[in-house]
């Protein structure tokens, strides 16, 4: 077949075998003839099939649309140049074009419609008008569907998308709730870490008071009898009283732990919650790695509610009761639109579900997506088209939200006459480009946009953490109780031990003893009395001293150490 502007002329025979001739008969070669041109300008009969199509000026349909074709500002050229215009669809037909060595100029669409049909009337308008009625040979990008499909052609599909609801900001309902700063976590939770501040408050002061390591150098001073100390070879017992100093402890960690109480305990707790502490801190084992323990707890829980109640926030400010497309239906707050004579519209009013017809039926008729941007910017409206399309208007602008609804899945594609004899070398090179990944890569840098104009504009439904949610958190908090209380007697087995050496006493004896003397530094503890250490090493296991009954009062001068008895 000859290609000509009135039509196809039928010139010979292609076999696979023989190549062309001029008739049925294979035998009879292809003979040059001048009223026939083939593809490439040649007159010669190809040795193959045509790669090219060299000598060829194609006319593409386009329409402004951000980021598929935009026309440049103060363009000198004329505006079907290719040099006016610029985007994801230039850039393919400008690769085209090199490729199979063709010239271009672009048709710009009087109406910026992409084309429907009018069932009364059984015409078409926009680019699928034009393409129909073969003004133009090819189009940019347009959405495949039946009807389309029943009187132009298309290439092989660059994309897929789907459709989406692009919401905008209503009234926000934070005012309504003065307490909207506890709905990141649910009343089980609140009432959780309150219990929890209470039991690590009470076990860090158990636990400074238990341990055998902890320096109690400036516990106030109190006269209560030695009652517990045993008689031996004479002796009486006594005991050494530490009158209270009116001067700062010179060691600052033992002067903190000594004033390590419930107090004092649950002021450093209850303040990790606010990343601060106090000049109060543990300095026993045990009271360290429970504190560290309880500040990992807080710091991931401050980080989940930060999340969560941003996400709260931003889920209330949009205010959207919306979460599909069958939810339009049911709500009264929004109101909604579609693309007028776009794809969507279309397959919605055709869709052979109800609510998909009522939705598109009901809806408001918007000319172009400057006009949706701006009702979406007024409030209380909500405009559905393609994800993609939506996510690059909406760029920057968070007072709008995007509702994926995974439905009326859309390909693309560029649009062509019905059987055009460029379908072939065009597709041929698309799904070359396809392969190589570059239709990808050129799709991702346009509709890419300004990452640091993006915000959070996707909604979701709202989550309120429960204990549940939690149980990972609470197990590692009740793993660290337990090895602080393990560690803690690795303590007292470690002084037993320390003393045993230095007094030749077996170790459980030892043991005994310290345990013994950490429970009894508890004790009084709590009424301000302290027992001092054997004079012979500084470990803390004896719980007072013994000295001969002839033995006389001796009064020591030292305001720190005070009097024996």
């Amino acid at each position: 077949m000859n290609f000509k502007p009135e039509g196809y002329v039928r010139i010979g025979t292609w076999r696979n075998t023989s190549g062309l001739s001029n008739n049925q008969d294979e035998n009879v070669r292809w003979i040059e003839r001048d009223d026939v041109c083939f593809i490439g300008g040649g007159r010669a009969a190809p040795s193959g099939f045509g790669r090219r199509l060299s000598g060829f000026h194609l006319k593409v349909g386009i329409v402004q649309e951000s980021p598929i074709a935009m026309l440049k500002e103060n363009c000198t050229a004329k505006k079907s140049s290719p040099s006016c215009w610029y985007g994801w669809n230039p850039d393919i037909v400008k690769r085209l074009a090199a490729d199979l060595n063709f010239t271009y100029e672009f048709v710009e669409q009087a109406e910026s419609k992409y084309g429907a049909f009018d069932e009364k009337t059984k015409t078409w308008t926009g680019l699928v008008k034009e393409l129909y009625q073969g003004e133009i040979d090819l189009t940019t990008v347009l959405s495949i569907n039946t009807i389309r499909a029943q009187y132009i052609s298309f290439t092989t599909p660059i994309y897929e998308d789907q459709a989406s609801i692009a919401v905008g900001v209503k009234s926000s309902s934070l005012s309504a709730n003065m307490f909207f700063f506890l709905k990141p976590f649910e009343t089980s939770v609140w009432i959780s870490i309150i219990v929890l501040i209470i039991i690590i408050s009470v076990l860090m002061t158990f636990l400074s008071r238990l341990s055998p390591l902890v320096n109690h150098e400036n516990r106030a001073p109190t006269n209560k009898p030695c009652s517990d100390c045993t008689l031996q070879n004479g002796m009486k017992p006594k005991l050494v009283e530490v009158k209270a100093s009116n001067h700062a402890p010179t060691d600052d960690s033992s002067g903190d732990q000594a004033c390590l109480t419930l107090n004092n305990s649950a002021w450093l707790i209850g303040t990790g919650f606010v990343m601060q502490s106090t000049d109060t801190l543990p300095t026993a084992p045990s009271g360290r790695f429970l504190l560290f323990i309880w500040w990992f707890f807080v710091m991931i829980l401050t980080s989940m509610y930060t999340a969560n109640l941003t996400a709260h926030l931003t889920l209330d400010q949009k205010n959207a009761a919306i979460n599909s497309l069958e939810d339009l239906l049911t709500q009264k707050e929004y109101s909604w639109g579609l693309g007028k004579d776009r794809s969507l519209e279309t397959m919605m009013h055709s869709h052979e579900n109800k609510d998909y017809r009522n939705i598109a039926e009901k809806a408001e008729k918007i000319n172009n997506l400057e006009e949706a941007m701006e009702r979406l910017k007024i409030g209380g409206f909500a405009f559905i088209d393609d994800n993609s399309v939506l996510e690059v208007y909406l760029q920057g602008y968070c007072e709008a939200a995007i509702v994926k609804t995974g439905k009326f899945a859309n390909h693309w594609a560029f649009g062509l006459q019905m059987n055009s004899p460029y379908e072939a070398f065009i597709n041929s090179m698309l799904l070359q480009y396809r392969e190589e990944g570059w239709l990808t890569d050129t799709f991702n840098d346009w509709y890419s946009g300004d990452t640091k104009a993006s915000c959070s504009s996707s909604l979701g439904s709202e989550t309120t953490f429960g204990p549940l949610v939690l149980s990972g958190l609470y197990v590692i908090l009740l793993g660290g109780i337990v090895l602080s209380c393990l560690t803690v007697l690795v303590e007292l087995v470690y002084v037993a031990y320390q003393n045993s050496i230095q007094t030749g006493d077996s170790l459980l004896s030892s043991l005994k003893l310290v345990l013994r003397s950490s429970v009894l530094n508890f004790k009084d503890s709590m009424c301000g009395v302290r027992i001092q250490p054997d004079s012979y090493h500084d470990n803390y296991h004896v719980s007072c001293k013994c000295s001969r009954p002839d033995s006389l009062p001796h009064m020591h001068n030292n305001s720190n150490f005070g009097v024996e008895t």
